[in-house]
């Protein structure tokens, strides 16, 4: 996402929100790589309890269903455009995709097209 995405499109107003928890053994706070993600558009959140990932899940209906494990939505990356509300859910995506790795170049197009 660093190098795909954010350095292709250095002046598109963009704020990505990156949530992190932990899902994998391995998985730690303190393990996290806090460059991975270095553009100054990326804020950071960690979310120890796994919540967000649990409440994307519990409302699958409003998203693509799909990188649902368990009643856990991770590694899930959600793209909303310029109009999206942020009321019971947000909305309206434009696309969203799993694992965040394995779709980038969906992703990336869909940022592009913005």
């Amino acid at each position: 996402m660093q190098s795909n995405i954010l350095e292709k499109n250095p002046d598109l107003d963009l704020q990505v929100l990156a949530v992190w928890f932990n899902v994998l053994g391995g998985d730690d706070r303190s393990r996290w790589p806090a460059d991975l993600l270095s553009d100054s558009r990326v804020a950071h959140y960690w979310d120890p309890d796994g919540e967000t990932g649990f409440w994307f899940a519990d409302h699958r209906d409003n998203y693509d269903t799909h990188g649902y494990v368990g009643g856990l939505a991770w590694d899930i990356y959600y793209l909303f455009g310029p109009d999206a509300q942020w009321n019971d859910f947000p909305g309206p995506e434009i696309v969203s995709g799993t694992t965040i790795l394995g779709t980038s170049s969906r992703l990336g197009d869909a940022v592009g097209a913005l």
